[in-house]
């Protein structure tokens, strides 16, 4: 996904800014959301994950992922259209409403800016 490398948003864990959540390893791509049997390739529902919260890495098998947290993020990235269009059998705009009542309002993480040299 072309569109996804050169987004810098997707050089940070999204899962960053939410308080119980611990960084660790690289940067890792999550899909978050299953419609129809199979993962969703939209950008919104592809996060970025560090390798503990992804359970990758040295974290394999350390019971780190989190499914529900991931979809948190995936859906709060989601306009309502996209949300309609995934809303066939299960109502997404009501897990939305679920899990932003378990876990809070979804703060999207300040992406990794790139170094401006500024001559003088």
């Amino acid at each position: 996904m072309k569109e996804i490398r050169q987004d810098l948003g997707y050089g940070v864990c999204m899962l960053r800014a939410f308080s119980p959540h611990v960084c660790g390893g690289r940067i890792t791509l999550e899909h978050a959301l299953i419609y129809g049997g199979q993962q969703v390739d939209k950008k919104f529902a592809i996060i970025s994950i560090c390798a503990r919260g992804h359970g990758v890495d040295e974290y394999q098998d350390a019971g780190t992922l989190d499914k529900e947290l991931c979809r948190w993020v995936a859906l709060n990235r989601a306009s309502s259209e996209e949300l309609n269009e995934l809303s066939k059998v299960i109502n997404y705009h009501r897990v939305k409403d679920r899990l932003n009542r378990i876990y809070g309002k979804y703060v999207p993480v300040e992406p990794v800016s790139t170094l401006v040299i500024q001559y003088v």
